[in-house]
């Protein structure tokens, strides 16, 4: 369990922690720049001095126009790498996995939760061992093809036991005393009575007018 639940749990962690620093730094750079841009543009021709001659203006507004070409480019950019790697969905998918895989170290502890149902520490042991592999299984799955959005994952279902019972569907059939029939007076629920069938035959006097009309 340490080679493998362990390790596995350090480096989601560290992965996790790393994913959420560089989407909290993009983001930042496209939510303050998209800010910064219209504020910058509004003020492009209207210098700093209120006595500024036409050299002043024209360098104000060269200055402001580069400015605002380097955030919008550095905004473009950022933005960019969020969607091309999808760093957004990634940092959710791994907090959820990781809060999941903490959950499970937990309940397994204190055999809590679906693992106090287990009768044997064997089986408590082969329940966590399975919802461990089937939680990484499905991040990796999730992170490199994603087949799933970030809102379904916490719905995820777990495995809720090692020996699954059978369902028996049971059928309750209500018989009316009734309707029951009577043999010689003595009521008989198994007496099924089933009329002749009979098949309608043309008479002879049909067959030979048919007859005669060929």
């Amino acid at each position: 369990m340490r080679l493998r639940y362990l390790r596995t749990l350090a480096k989601l962690d560290e992965s996790t922690k790393r994913c959420g620093f560089w989407y909290t730094g993009l983001g930042s750079v496209v939510t303050v720049g998209s800010l910064i841009v219209p504020a910058l543009i509004s003020v492009q021709d209207r210098p700093v001095e209120s006595d500024a001659d036409t050299q002043d203006k024209a360098q104000h507004e060269n200055n402001v126009y580069w400015t605002v070409w380097g955030i919008s480019l550095a905004v473009t950019a950022a933005n960019a790498i969020i969607k091309m790697l999808q760093l957004d969905k990634t940092y959710i998918t791994r907090n959820i996995r990781l809060n999941q895989l903490k959950s499970e170290g937990t309940q397994y502890l204190a055999c809590s939760g679906v693992y106090g149902q287990c009768a044997t520490r064997q089986e408590r042991f082969i329940l966590f061992t399975e919802n461990v592999e089937r939680i990484k299984a499905e991040q990796t799955l999730e992170e490199f093809t994603h087949q799933r959005s970030g809102n379904e994952l916490a719905a995820a279902p777990l495995i809720m036991s090692a020996n699954p019972q059978p369902q028996v569907i049971t059928s309750q059939v209500t018989v009316d005393p009734n309707a029951s029939s009577h043999v010689n007076g003595v009521p008989d629920t198994e007496t099924e009575t089933v009329g002749p069938t009979t098949t309608s035959q043309p008479d002879s006097a049909t067959r030979s007018t048919e007859v005669s009309n060929v």
